[in-house]
């Protein structure tokens, strides 16, 4: 035998197994033949679970090439034109309702005809299939077949089956067959998805307040109050990792709820304090349906699993999947059915909620990324989100692209009101309680240094239960005071006050009792516990108790009894410490635990251990805090700063935090150290100094000549510092007018007081050659003090109402409004010269600017009556028409410069109305001019610019009449293998050529002959 015979008798059977394996297009449910393949044909590559809108407009031109003899048959009078137009405009139809998963579909009962009423019921799609005439049924048909083709090729997907069954049984209770593996995993899944769904409203549906004066609950009571009664809504604002630009100029922070569902991936950053636990509690309880916002709408269905990375310490492993469960549910591990959590990461039922990582050491922060970028990378489908501290993930961002990030910025002084108002009422305080936290929640609108303090909501609920035992006047407005009052208050004045003294059979005085409490708070953080088991607590007590009470013995039972009677005085008396579950001890509030934890550090004489673990970050709340009490911890770590290394950002930035909590360092020393770290060259670097704190701001001051990147970066560290220090030097750089300093001016702004901030810095910022960006309405009455901004952008549905116009603005451009009218432009119309209109459904009348001087007026997916546009309202018009307009409705006195046409027929042969229009510079239309149609075109005499799309051209030649064309794009689907007409075009700066995937022809750049920079698709 042949050699080269024996070889493909040996390796044709290996070959046409590799095919049928890679290539070969799985079963479906069988409700049409030959879907597209729209899987890559590359080997090991994973099947699509969801289809873009580049993944359908790739369907629907695939499937619209096989219909020819349909069409031929049914449609024989529909011009080649019209083909083009009705398969372009279902291919744009279906990107308007992308993407689609399996959840979309299982929501249409996996029903074809569902998906196509979903498509129609956008309507942008409805308005421009309206006037298609005879095209239109043409339309009809392209669009039921794909629906057809893209249900059946969500069921050719390897988890289909399993995930059918899991929704048979979510919606009837009940296996759509009685027997069969996969309708008892299904079955399977929802019982525990409904149990487990109880657990995380269990662990994560509560808040703490321990201590309070209430008559409704016995003293030494823990109070678990639900969430869901008291959580107000936090804001976030964008952030720039790794200091990549931005878009120019936007203001504002955006509600959280938001952030949340429109961000698969999301780091969330923000200071100790500032509510990040808490968000991924409310994301959670979203999840799984237990409260009613606009997030658990977008997340039904999807499983939470919240893993708080401080949990695994250095002995553990970071947790595989299977162990997702443990944090929330530790005791349903055993029930879940094989293979459930991998199922959900999978098909993207899964929310990954990785909390904390700056709370482990620094040396276990890189890993902890690596290992989320891992799961990101093998369950691609699946949500993650991730919290910290922003210097502690500096180097992260490399390490996790395509994540989102946002930080968390300050309540605002009515938010805080707002969360003083519902604790207040929750904890059923009683009637002298209640009159001082009301004082409290007075004050904090009217005392900025208290605002500021109380933006941090730990803050904020530690000075709340300091009211409740004081007064609100007398909450003390800096952070280490605030602790050392509240556990002098809960120690000793709040018995005194109820006169109580030693109605336990043991008796502490004040000193004891902070020295044990501390002495357990330390032993808990240099053990990485969140709280602890009473008999262990107890064990620590004991080895503390005899230098406090000398009566109990230095051993044996005596002291242990002893030991358990003081636990049992401290649960009972202090406030601080309470129990959290039946048999665990933990502190009531983290800022006290990291005070406490301060002192007892100290108070061991361990402050060198304090300043050993210092660079890894480990146990930074308690360092902190120890710095700010203990000069010589500042001059060890600041000896050690000065000495150079790595770790010195790190050090500085402990110290700068200890300092603006009111440490002391000798004069001049930390100023001096900082100062090796400035100035800053780009905002990268603005993270780090801004954790230095105040200390840094008159560093910053003092430095002559800055680079464009050095001042941006000075500004956002000053922004991120905040305070009226940070204020004074910005406002130092308000008049300058380099583009990055101003885009930092303006983001600093929701950072500051809105009036405040517009009054004394943007009033003189550079803002004339910039265009400014608002989506929140809390700026929009103080935009008046702008005096220098020209073009201002609203985006979102805000009331324009509430808008104070700068006497500059010449150009507003109003975006995505759904509540917009004509009376909202009405009082905003004097002196303006540009006003741009987009997707502004509700904008049916413009007969409102009769009487308006503009230069340049756009309308862009509005509802317009083109009939109501007065003539010599404007200089010039831009106008992308809509499918339920038509041209001839504009009145031919305006001056259209612009026009985009949508995709309908019948509008189509009504090209020649440009003719009225001489002015037109640029046009966008779709389908292939008719030769009457060229010549109307070619006698425009400012004709620069032409787009035109879905073509199926027969000739190229009527291109060359256009002599004064600029601009070119043609996307077809049919073409002739000629193109060099084009290369006539002697003005020609920019050719695009694409191939819509029908037609063969595909063209090269020297074919056409044209000097024009050529665009190939």
């Amino acid at each position: 035998m042949p050699i080269e015979k024996a070889v493909f008798n040996a390796v044709g059977p290996v070959a046409k197994m590799l095919w049928t394996k890679f290539f070969a297009q799985p079963q479906g449910a069988g409700l049409a033949t030959k879907t597209p393949k729209l899987d890559s044909r590359l080997p090991f590559t994973k099947p699509k679970t969801s289809l873009d809108g580049a993944d359908l407009d790739r369907l629907t031109t695939k499937l619209a090439s096989r219909l020819d003899e349909m069409r031929k048959a049914e449609f024989p009078d529909l011009a080649e034109g019209d083909v083009a137009v009705a398969i372009e405009r279902v291919g744009r139809a279906l990107e308007r309702v992308a993407p689609l998963d399996a959840t979309k579909l299982f929501e249409l009962d996996l029903r074809p005809e569902r998906l196509a009423k979903l498509v129609m019921q956008v309507p942008r799609n409805a308005e421009r299939r309206a006037d298609m005439g005879s095209g239109g049924r043409f339309f009809d048909r392209i669009l039921d077949l794909v629906c057809v083709h893209i249900v059946e090729f969500f069921t050719t997907r390897p988890e289909f089956e399993r995930r059918a069954a899991v929704e048979q049984i979510r919606r009837s209770g009940t296996p759509a067959s009685s027997s069969g593996p996969t309708s008892a995993r299904a079955a399977d899944y929802i019982a525990f998805e409904r149990q487990y769904a109880d657990s995380v409203v269990r662990r994560m549906n509560k808040v703490s307040f321990y201590g309070l004066r209430s008559g409704g609950y016995p003293d030494e009571m823990s109070r678990d109050h639900p969430l869901d009664s008291t959580y107000v809504p936090l804001r976030a604002a964008p952030t720039t990792p790794g200091g990549r630009a931005e878009s120019a100029l936007s203001a504002g922070a955006s509600p959280l709820e938001e952030v949340l569902g429109d961000n698969r991936r999301l780091i969330i950053t923000g200071s100790a304090g500032t509510g990040k636990t808490t968000a991924m509690q409310w994301l959670a309880l979203s999840a799984v349906g237990h409260v009613d916002n606009s997030l658990s709408a977008r997340l039904r269905g999807v499983m939470p699993f919240f893993l708080p990375i401080r949990t695994f310490t250095e002995a553990k492993a970071f947790p595989d999947p299977e162990s997702f469960l443990l944090p929330i549910a530790p005791h349903s591990a055993g029930a879940m059915p094989h293979g459930w959590v991998h199922d959900c990461l999978r098909s993207g039922r899964a929310a990954v909620l990785v909390d904390g990582i700056d709370e482990i050491p620094k040396p276990r922060r890189q890993a902890a990324v690596k290992w989320v970028a891992s799961l990101v990378e093998e369950f691609e489908n699946a949500r993650f989100v991730v919290t910290s501290r922003p210097a502690a993930l500096e180097s992260a961002w490399s390490s996790l692209p395509g994540f989102a990030g946002y930080e968390l910025t300050p309540a605002s002084p009515d938010d805080v009101q707002a969360m003083l108002r519902s604790w207040s009422q929750v904890a059923d305080l009683d009637p002298w309680a209640r009159e001082a936290t009301d004082e409290l929640t007075e004050l904090a609108g009217s005392r900025p240094h208290l605002a500021r303090l109380l933006g941090n909501p730990a803050l904020c609920a530690l000075a709340w239960r300091f009211a409740a035992h004081g007064s609100g006047s007398s909450v003390p407005a800096d952070v280490m005071s605030l602790c050392d009052a509240s556990v002098n208050l809960f120690v000793s004045r709040r018995d005194m006050a109820r006169g109580l003294w030693a109605t336990e059979d043991v008796w502490l005085n004040v000193r004891e009792h902070r020295y044990l409490l501390a002495s357990i708070a330390w032993w808990m953080t240099r053990n990485g516990l969140e709280s602890a088991p009473v008999a262990a607590v107890i064990d620590q007590i004991a080895q503390e108790l005899p230098r406090v009470y000398p009566q109990a013995g230095s051993s044996g039972p005596d002291q242990r009894e002893a030991a358990e009677r003081v636990l049992r005085f401290l649960l009972v008396r202090s406030g601080l410490v309470g129990r959290v579950a039946d048999d665990r001890i933990g502190f009531s509030n983290d800022t006290i635990r990291d005070y406490l934890s301060a002192v007892g550090a100290l108070g061991r004489g361990d402050a060198s251990m304090l300043a050993n673990d210092a660079p890894n970050g480990r146990w930074e709340q308690t360092t902190v805090m120890a710095t700010a009490l203990e000069p010589s911890l500042v001059d060890l770590l600041l000896s050690r700063a000065q000495d150079g290394g790595a770790d010195r950002p790190d050090l500085l930035r402990l110290l700068g935090a200890a300092l603006e909590m009111g440490g002391r360092a000798p004069a001049g020393a930390f100023e001096q150290t900082v100062a090796r770290l400035v100035p800053p060259a780009d905002t990268s670097e603005a993270g780090v100094l801004a954790a230095c704190g105040p200390a840094v701001l008159p560093l910053l001051a003092a430095l002559p000549d800055l680079s464009e990147a050095q001042s941006a970066a000075v500004i956002r560290t000053a922004a991120l510092i905040g305070g009226p220090a940070a204020l004074d030097l910005i406002r130092r750089h308000r008049s300058d007018d380099r583009p990055s300093v101003v885009a930092e001016l303006v983001r600093g702004w929701p950072r500051f007081d809105p009036e405040t901030y517009a009054r004394e810095v943007l009033a003189e910022a550079a803002l004339a050659a910039q265009s400014l960006r608002v989506d929140s309405e809390v700026l929009l009455p103080h935009l008046r003090f702008l005096t220098q901004l020209t073009r201002l952008r609203c985006t979102g549905d805000l009331d324009l109402g509430k808008l104070d116009r700068p006497s500059a603005l010449d150009t507003v451009e109003i975006r995505d409004n759904s509540v917009l009218t004509s009376d909202d432009l009405r009082p905003h119309l004097d002196g303006l010269t540009t006003l741009i209109l987009e997707n502004c459904p509700a904008l049916t009348d413009l007969s409102v600017l009769d009487g308006a001087r503009l230069l340049r007026l756009c309308v862009r997916d509005c509802a317009v009556d083109l009939r109501t546009i007065p003539p010599g309202c404007t200089a010039e018009l831009e106008l992308e028409l809509q499918a339920s307009g038509s041209l001839a409705d504009l009145p031919a006195a305006l001056p259209l410069v612009r026009l985009a046409w949508p995709s309908t027929s019948a509008q189509v042969r009504d090209l020649g109305l440009v003719a009225r229009y001489p002015s037109l510079r640029d046009l966008t239309t779709s389908g292939w001019p008719t030769l009457a149609e060229f010549a109307v075109l070619a006698a425009l005499p400012d004709l620069q610019a032409l787009e035109i799309n879905g073509a199926v051209i027969d000739d190229f030649a009527p291109l060359a009449a256009l002599t004064n064309l600029r601009r070119l794009r043609v996307s077809y689907y049919v073409a002739p293998s000629d193109p060099s007409p084009i290369g006539r075009l002697a003005h020609l700066g920019r050719l695009c050529l694409e191939n819509r995937g029908i037609g063969p022809a595909s063209f090269d750049e020297a074919a056409i002959g044209t000097k024009a920079k050529v665009t190939l698709r």
